[in-house]
């Protein structure tokens, strides 16, 4: 008997692999890789805004935090 949910997860996981490599590709790993955070305040605005989640100070502070890494990187790339 097949699970489902567990084939639909190895099916995105597969599907992230390939998209990772086609990401590495165009962009350096110490460019790439810190974009994988914005992956943490996408789903913090997520939560907040569509499901109505109460959000602390901590995690507001930590996604300023956190976009302000990104920033860093994206201008010292360039």
């Amino acid at each position: 008997m097949v699970c489902q949910p567990l084939m639909l997860a190895i099916f995105f996981l597969l599907l992230s692999a390939i998209a990772w490599l086609y990401v590495l590709r165009d962009w350096s790993v110490s460019v790439a890789y810190p974009m994988l955070s914005l992956n943490l305040i996408i789903m913090l605005l997520i939560s907040r805004f569509s499901f109505g989640e109460p959000v602390s100070l901590h995690h507001w502070s930590g996604c300023a935090l956190i976009g302000l890494g990104i920033l860093l990187v994206a201008v010292s790339a360039t």
